[in-house]
């Protein structure tokens, strides 16, 4: 059996604007913790983990397996995509445009999507927080 101490946690500090303390999140289960410290919030993720992951076993629900760390050694870099003929065609376009190739075209795009998407929010998890029930708001003890 799977124990909850095997998921990644992530840490993020809270605003005191924001209540203060600290958030857990186990993103493979996709749940919450709070508490004043580090320790009270990862204490408090793992009793939800533990919770959500009861309640799947008595409704007969599959339950994500935790995600190990992956070395760098294990990506060769490499990806094969298949898209529209008309956005091959787009690319085509753009990349000539550029002065550059498709592959460096779609690197530049994709770098910009992520650079974005980490970079444009204070907050990784505002945007799940209606979706994420945590164990304090289910007055579970």
């Amino acid at each position: 059996m799977v124990s909850v101490k095997d998921y990644k946690v992530e840490i993020v500090k809270l605003k005191k604007e924001d209540g203060g303390g600290y958030l857990a999140h186990i993103p493979d289960l996709d749940c919450l913790g709070d508490g004043d410290t580090v320790e009270a919030a990862m204490e408090d993720v793992y009793a939800v983990a533990e919770d959500l992951i009861s309640i799947a076993m008595e409704d007969g629900k599959e339950i994500p397996k935790p995600q190990y760390y992956k070395n760098l050694d294990e990506f060769s870099g490499k990806l094969s995509l298949r898209i529209p003929k008309t956005m091959h065609k787009l690319l085509n376009r753009r990349s000539k445009m550029e002065e550059c190739s498709i592959n460096q075209l779609i690197l530049s795009y994709v770098s910009m999507g992520l650079g974005d998407a980490f970079g444009g929010t204070d907050n990784l998890f505002s945007k799940r927080t209606r979706s994420i029930v945590t164990r304090k708001s289910r007055n579970v003890k």
